[in-house]
């Protein structure tokens, strides 16, 4: 598990989730601004829908892992993987302790 996934899945059980990933989408940083779309998808449809409109258009690429395969994907089809739901399940699997 990436140290961003670790992060995001710790805001999510906090009471305060949500302002912390508005906070998040709008970081510098297009990893951070992944990670907090794809948390306000999860939480809060209309906050996420506010913070979409943003960054729909950002022209970026960003580190990516997929299993064991590091390479580099454009912002904006991650974005269309979070609109399409493509993570939704992922983040309600539970893991081992010991990978958290």
């Amino acid at each position: 598990m990436s140290a961003g996934e670790r992060a995001l899945r710790e805001v999510l059980k906090q009471p305060d989730a949500v302002a912390r990933l508005e906070a998040c989408s709008l970081m510098l940083r297009p990893p951070e601004k992944l990670y907090g779309l794809l948390g306000l998808r999860i939480r809060d449809r209309a906050a996420y829908e506010r913070a979409l409109e943003k960054c729909r258009s950002i022209d970026a690429t960003v580190a990516t892992a997929r299993g064991c395969m590091l390479s580099r994907e454009l912002f904006r089809d991650l974005v269309k993987e979070i609109e399409r739901g493509q993570y939704d399940t992922f983040l309600e699997r539970e893991w081992p302790k010991e990978a958290l």
